[in-house]
């Protein structure tokens, strides 16, 4: 049945299909491991750096 519900995916060609499923695959991964304290803080402090680099251009 969940088949059914399912819509059938249309791709481009086979390397967009090969991106595609790669793309699921690589959200559903991440998905399954949330991110540390630690990870969330250096990442919001790399984007912190990053806008402050570019607005001072």
């Amino acid at each position: 049945m969940q088949d059914k519900l399912k819509p059938e995916r249309q791709y481009l060609n086979e390397f967009h299909r090969q991106s595609s499923e790669a793309s699921q695959k690589e959200v559903e991964r991440l998905s399954k491991r949330p991110y540390s304290w630690e990870e969330m803080h250096e990442q919001t402090q790399r984007k912190t750096r990053g806008k402050i680099g570019r607005s001072s251009k």
